[in-house]
């Protein structure tokens, strides 16, 4: 029986033998393409969650908000209609922030708008990616509730100059 030794190169202290060097390191650089994968994927995940979570939170003020104009605009002129229609807008409104609080979701004013006491970059994303998901709610249902109701529109612009003219 003829038996043969294999004469195997070593390269840096390792022996290269058939295949297995190229597919440990083929496994190794799929592995590391699916880790960097995956934590993208979670951080558009955590981004996409702030930004909504701000936007549902400005939905419910703006829905709150619209109830309160079209409460306090459509009773009358008499003062004993205006009080009611205040008091009304003002219940309803509230339901707005309940929504918000039971939800968890992030509204400015409350989750989120608190001095930041760690200074980290996540506390600073939270507050930011919140605050740009209110403000794109705000701005779009907003806009959209006032072209659905002009009423509602002149009302909110006769009690926004009022507010800057005190």
């Amino acid at each position: 029986m003829d038996v043969r030794r294999r004469v195997v190169p070593k390269v840096a202290g390792t022996h290269l033998r058939g295949n297995h060097f190229g597919k440990n390191l083929t496994k190794e650089k799929g592995n590391c393409i699916k880790a960097a994968t995956n934590r993208s994927m979670n951080l558009v995940r955590k981004i996409t969650s702030q930004i909504f979570e701000g936007i549902l939170a400005g939905l419910m003020i703006t829905i709150g908000c619209c109830v309160y104009l079209a409460c306090v605009t459509k009773l009358g002129d008499d003062s004993a209609a205006k009080i009611i229609g205040k008091v009304a807008g003002a219940v309803v409104f509230s339901v707005g922030l309940i929504a918000v609080c039971y939800f968890g979701f992030s509204l400015y004013t409350g989750k989120i708008g608190f001095i930041i006491a760690d200074h980290s970059k996540e506390a600073i994303s939270v507050l930011l990616l919140g605050l740009l998901g209110n403000v794109m709610a705000a701005a779009a249902f907003g806009t959209l509730m006032g072209l659905a109701i002009p009423d509602l529109r002149e009302t909110a612009i006769a009690a926004c100059t009022n507010r800057l003219t005190q």
